[in-house]
């Protein structure tokens, strides 16, 4: 039976796991849009997700090794096993991260009716796909488009740009300061202040009630924006703005205990989030994990301003390489740091690593893979450190 691109991937892993290929339940339609259109923009959303880097792809669920693995006795078989496991993973990602690209566009997946469904599983041709798709879309899909992009919940506070100011940091320009000297690795290039750019305050209480963990909110408690969209590419990213704070955590026959958790607002619920930090500024994106969605609401009240003041701001040199560099942005507040943000630059032919900086620029001029020369100067293009290549 034919299976379009977005069905193809799951089809495989449905098959790795030993299971049934399920059968699509909704199509993405957008307002006023025609087929020509949709093959247009998911056209555009593939091409961006295969040309992603995979540090910026988001993580799916593991893909189950058993049925791979299962049956491969020898050490090579395994290898080739998590080798297949791997690949197909990577393509699991790239297809999840078209979906945000589609919801970023306007598109909203409108469930499909029984006989809906049925006929479109028949469909064995790409041809006939786009013959009932563009009839499917022919129709007034008003109602059920409204449905579609409703949230279950209210969505939170939403992103806001401001100048020089990114993963939930407002940077102030004119504290930073490049490094005197030549930077060896784990050595700090850059220097400065940074703030909070927002925060907000719980209105109202909220208990979750489904998983192994559930946390609870107080109300009063501050909450801070972050970004927890690592993507550089605007279209992967997610829109529902992310806010952290401390909520208290209690685990299934555990103490209960006062975590840090992020919340961001979905099409179905709230994403829940515990992040490696504090409660003053969380971890970078990546180092926690994924409660199930919340699906009651969560009221916060945005602040005029924060009262936690300045943050000591660097970005030191992790690794240092021919090619390229790594980089780490850093936190500190009295005894402890965290790390935010951390991205790989290259070297031009030159020997060069450039970091946007909004209207500054960090430059690091390579020695060797012994230690870089870092200037701060005021060729910025308006691009903020994520857009560093």
């Amino acid at each position: 039976m034919f299976q379009s691109r977005h069905l193809a991937v799951a089809a495989a892993l449905s098959l790795l796991a030993g299971q049934a290929i399920p059968a699509p339940t909704a199509i993405q339609v957008r307002p006023g849009g025609g087929l020509a259109e949709w093959q247009s923009d998911d056209a555009r959303c593939n091409k961006a997700a295969d040309s992603a880097r995979l540090d910026d792809l988001p993580v799916g669920n593991p893909v189950p090794v058993g049925p791979v693995t299962g049956g491969l006795t020898t050490v090579a078989g395994a290898e080739i096993g998590f080798v297949i496991v791997g690949l197909i993973e990577t393509s699991h990602q790239r297809r999840l991260a078209a979906s945000p690209c589609m919801r970023n566009l306007g598109y909203g997946l409108v469930r499909l009716e029984p006989v809906e469904d049925r006929a479109y599983r028949r469909l064995e041709t790409p041809e006939a796909e786009n013959l009932w798709r563009q009839a499917f879309l022919s129709q007034d899909l008003t109602t059920r488009l409204n449905v579609a992009l409703t949230p279950a919940v209210p969505r939170l506070p939403p992103y806001r740009d401001q100048p020089f100011t990114q993963g939930g940091l407002q940077v102030d320009p004119d504290s930073l300061a490049s490094a005197p000297g030549p930077v060896q690795v784990n050595g700090v290039v850059l220097t400065g202040k940074a703030t909070r750019s927002r925060t907000a305050v719980l209105a109202e209480p909220f208990q979750t009630d489904a998983g192994y963990i559930q946390v609870a909110g107080s109300p009063g408690t501050v909450f801070y924006q972050a970004d927890m969209r690592p993507q550089r590419e605007p279209l992967l990213r997610q829109d529902g703005a992310t806010w952290c704070g401390p909520v208290t955590q209690t685990a299934a026959r555990g103490p209960s205990s006062i975590e840090t958790y992020c919340f961001a607002g979905r099409d179905d619920g709230y994403e829940i989030y515990q992040t490696n930090g504090y409660d003053w500024f969380g971890g970078a994106y990546g180092d926690g994990f994924t409660l199930p969605r919340f699906t009651k609401p969560i009221v916060l009240r945005e602040r005029d301003h924060d009262d936690l003041g300045p943050l000591d701001f660097e970005i030191r040199a992790a690794a240092i390489r021919y090619n390229n560099i790594d980089l780490k942005a850093v936190l500190r507040r009295g005894g402890t740091e965290v790390i935010v943000w951390s991205r790989r630059l290259k070297f031009n032919a030159e020997g060069v690593a450039t970091l946007p900086l909004w209207r500054l620029r960090l430059a690091l001029t390579r020695f060797g893979t012994i230690s870089v020369k870092a200037i701060v100067d005021d060729h910025g293009d308006g691009h903020g450190w994520r857009d560093g290549d």
